[in-house]
């Protein structure tokens, strides 16, 4: 029986409209907070109500010249300007390095920039963390 499985040679991340290069990992989530409703006589909560809006998060580790000079100048003024920076994971066919065509994508809606640290020891490649927070995910597919 044939065997399904993703090969990460088929991802592609941007961030702000350039492809990353020498990407390590890459994660994102949706985070929802809900409080518990309780009252007396109920063993159970009643109801979880949404308090907060939803928070997309997305982290994106790479080699540190994973992006241009000039792109992540530009993607620094933006996380200070608090100007909206698009971030998209896109994933071709099965079995095939990323041509620049996706199959599906997903992206952090209205994303901006929370966190950028660099980490360079004696004897391991330098790497750049780049941590976007946005208002939503957006998923997308293509035939």
């Amino acid at each position: 029986m044939a065997r399904t499985r993703i090969i990460y040679q088929s991802e592609s991340v941007q961030v702000d409209s350039v492809t990353a290069i020498g990407v390590q990992s890459c994660s994102y989530g949706l985070d929802v907070t809900r409080e518990d409703v309780l009252q007396f006589g109920d063993l159970g909560a009643v109801d979880r109500i949404i308090l907060e809006a939803p928070v997309a998060n997305m982290e994106v580790s790479m080699y540190v010249n994973g992006l241009a000079g000039s792109k992540l100048d530009e993607i620094v003024r933006k996380g200070v300007s608090g100007t909206a920076i698009t971030c998209l994971v896109s994933l071709g066919s099965e079995g095939t390095d990323y041509d620049g065509v996706g199959v599906s994508s997903v992206s952090v809606v209205s994303g901006s920039l929370t966190s950028l640290s660099a980490e360079a020891s004696v004897g391991a490649i330098p790497t750049l963390t780049l941590g976007f927070e946005g208002t939503d995910l957006a998923y997308g597919t293509t035939n």
